[in-house]
C-alpha cells in the first residue's frame, strides 16, 4: 500500500536515511518524521500495494489493525510534518497457532477462539482421548475427524472472537474428545494446529483437514 502524507517544508537532512522493516500497523497521532511520498507498504495479506487512505477520505473506515504484518521500505527525508490518519510500523513476532480454544455447551458442542488476524479461513479437528502420544519429536494426535475444512473468515473489520459451527456428536460413555483449531493465513500458509510443551508440533496421524 502506498503511504499517502502531508509534507511540511523544512530543511532535509544532509543523507537519507533507508527505514525496512516487517511488523503490525497500529493506528498513530502527532507528528513524526515525514517519508518521502513514494513509500511503499506492500499488504501481505493480499500481496498487493495500494493507496492507504485516512478514514476521512475513504468510503470505508480503517481497521485499527490493518494486517498482520508489512513490509516497509522507503527514503527518510529527515522532515517533521503531521500524521493525517497515517499508521506507524511496530514490530511483532512472527504469527504463531491459535491460543485460548473454548469448547461450550455440553450437549452440542460449540468453539470460540480469537480471531486471527490476516486468516482467510479456518480448519477444525476432533479427536478422542487418550490420543496424543509423543513420536519421533512430534506429537501423534492419532485418527482426528475433520469436523470443518476452509471455514471461510468473513472479509472486512475483524471481530475480537470468531465462533465454529456445533458439532452434534458427542463421545461413548467414559471417553472424551479433544478439538484444535488451525488458520490458513494469506501471507504465509497455514499454521500448525499447536505445540507440546517441549515445543514438539502436533500432527494428526490421519483424518486431518486438507491444508
Amino acid at each position: 500500500m502506498i503511504l499517502l502524507v502531508f509534507v511540511a517544508f523544512g530543511p532535509p537532512v544532509s543523507e537519507a536515511t533507508v527505514l525496512s522493516g516487517r511488523g503490525l500497523l497500529r493506528q498513530a497521532t502527532g507528528t513524526s518524521t515525514c517519508i518521502e511520498e513514494s513509500h511503499v507498504l506492500t499488504d501481505p495479506c493480499t500481496g498487493f500495494e495500494s493507496a492507504l487512505l485516512d478514514s476521512q477520505f475513504s468510503s470505508v473506515p480503517l481497521n485499527s489493525y490493518l494486517c498482520q504484518y508489512v513490509s516497509v521500505s522507503g527514503t527518510d527525508v529527515g522532515i517533521e510534518c503531521p500524521i493525517i490518519g497515517v499508521q506507524e510500523l511496530t514490530f511483532v513476532a512472527p504469527p504463531s497457532c491459535l491460543a485460548d480454544l473454548s469448547v461450550n455447551d455440553s450437549t452440542s458442542t460449540w468453539l470460540q477462539w480469537p480471531s486471527r488476524l490476516c486468516a482467510s479461513s479456518y480448519d477444525i479437528i476432533r479427536g478422542a482421548l487418550p490420543g496424543p502420544t509423543l513420536n519421533a519429536g512430534m506429537v501423534d494426535l492419532g485418527p482426528v475427524v475433520c469436523l470443518v475444512n476452509d471455514l471461510g473468515a468473513p472479509f472486512g473489520s475483524m471481530t475480537s472472537t470468531f465462533t465454529g459451527p456445533r458439532d452434534a456428536d458427542a463421545p461413548a460413555l467414559g471417553q472424551a474428545f479433544f478439538y484444535l483449531v488451525r488458520a490458513t493465513l494469506q501471507s504465509s500458509n497455514v499454521t500448525p494446529y499447536g505445540f507440546s510443551n517441549t515445543d514438539s508440533q502436533e500432527n494428526p496421524a490421519s483424518g486431518d483437514c486438507a491444508p
